[in-house]
């Protein structure tokens, strides 16, 4: 059985090198006794990782295909997946110590919505942690992207929606600078005080 799974352009699994670096550097802000989700956690092969450095992991996507696949692969004491829409998790999670989104913002209908509703799902001082391409270098030809954003705009949603930015970089695709933005945000200006 492959530990990769497939759903249009996602695919999630040991073999993605890109996978397991993005959450093992989440998993470096990640306290022992917080609460994490791992919005469009496709296979829950990430949700899984999290789980080993956090109290308690939530995997959420809206494909309940995916929610099967990771409750038959990825399934934990400490590990829950929910079957749920990006747009509306504050209807499920609340009080959250971290959300991480990886390669979401850009799939969602309106992604100032979901930014908002990540902020809403974390107890004050939690951190936000998501990745999406900069469409300053991306080709812009992805028929699964409804939008991609320069980093200003995305710094622009972000604070919209309350969020301060702790800590921003990009990866580099093919000696190109900065093709995928990374960034951690906090969802109280608070945290970001000396």
């Amino acid at each position: 059985m492959s530990d990769t799974f497939t759903s249009g352009e996602r695919s999630q699994g040991l073999n993605d090198t890109g996978v397991v670096i993005r959450y093992a550097l989440a998993r470096q802000f990640i306290g022992r006794d917080w609460t994490v989700a791992d919005v469009a956690c496709s296979s829950g092969y990430g949700t899984s990782l999290l789980a080993r450095s956090a109290k308690s992991a939530i995997g959420i996507d809206y494909s309940q295909e995916v929610i099967d696949y990771a409750n038959a692969h990825y399934a934990a004491k400490t590990i829950t997946f929910i079957r749920h829409d990006a747009e509306s998790l504050s209807l499920v999670l609340n009080n959250l110590d971290m959300v991480v989104s990886f390669e979401t913002i850009e799939h969602v209908p309106r992604p100032a919505k979901f930014l908002s509703e990540c902020h809403k799902s974390l107890k004050p001082g939690g951190l936000l942690m998501l990745s999406t391409p900069n469409k300053t270098y991306s080709e812009g030809t992805n028929k699964f992207h409804i939008s991609e954003m320069t980093p200003q705009q995305l710094l622009g949603l972000l604070g919209a929606a309350g969020f301060t930015t702790i800590q921003t970089w990009g990866r580099n695709k093919a000696g190109e600078g900065g093709a995928h933005q990374f960034a951690i945000f906090s969802g109280d200006s608070a945290a970001c005080s000396p």
